[in-house]
């Protein structure tokens, strides 16, 4: 059976103490059927996993972006090599990073490599398939990429008309994206405005095998409808 794979990508929001309570909130209602990966920022990852662990919720957790380099003198930055063990993924490439922070195709080609060097799963994200033709030499066999268009990020306002048109292009995008990499066999997520509203568009596309969702993960009670919706 088909099972979306619900990723939460908090972003720079809720507390330490918040993101306990959300864990509790959340936690208890998961099924073992359920594929629920959350994104937190980095100080809420190791509580979490640790009141996760402990009290036997069915949640997977993954980091927002990773430094490229190996461990050193990096002030700020968070490399592979200092997570937790037991993590499942990592975000790659989302449009926030490159647009506030320069990441570019150089920096997503090293942060691949460092991830499938820890056995964590990239998760790559890209606005036109060209961008992931410049990938290549990085991407594995089975790569997932993440379909997503800055504009359609919540925090942009995208228009209902604007996010259906996007939704309506899923098809057209994972066709190039086969022309692109004919030797792949590719996991395509999708993430932009994901919410109870936009989902049942979403997955009604057989070709979809994960979203990524924003805003709407923020709060257990929409969160837990749309993983409701997934099942």
């Amino acid at each position: 059976m088909r099972r979306i794979h619900v990723v939460a990508n908090w972003k720079a929001n809720l507390t330490a103490e918040e993101a306990l309570v959300w864990l509790d909130a959340v936690g208890p209602q998961l099924r073992l059927v359920d594929r629920v990966t959350v994104c937190p920022p980095f100080p809420s990852l190791i509580p979490m996993m640790e009141r996760a662990k402990k009290r036997g919720y069915f949640l997977r957790f993954g980091v927002q972006t990773i430094d490229p380099t190996p461990s050193g003198a990096h002030t700020g930055d968070v490399t592979v090599d200092q997570l937790p063990e037991g993590l499942e993924l990592c975000l790659v490439g989302h449009s926030e990073r490159k647009a506030e922070h320069g990441e570019t195709i150089e920096t997503m080609q090293a942060q691949i490599v460092r991830c499938r060097e820890h056995t964590i799963l990239p998760l790559v994200f890209f606005e036109q398939p060209s961008e992931v033709s410049m990938l290549t030499n990085e991407l594995s066999a089975h790569p997932t990429l993440v379909y997503e268009p800055a504009s359609m990020i919540s925090t942009n306002n995208p228009t209902p008309a604007s996010v259906k048109q996007t939704i309506d292009s899923i098809d057209v995008v994972a066709s190039s994206l086969d022309r692109l990499l004919p030797r792949r066999t590719i996991v395509l997520y999708y993430g932009g405005s994901v919410d109870t509203a936009t989902l049942p568009g979403i997955i009604g596309n057989a070709t979809i095998a994960g979203v990524v969702v924003g805003h709407a993960s923020l709060e257990p009670a929409s969160f837990l409808e749309i993983i409701r919706d997934c099942r």
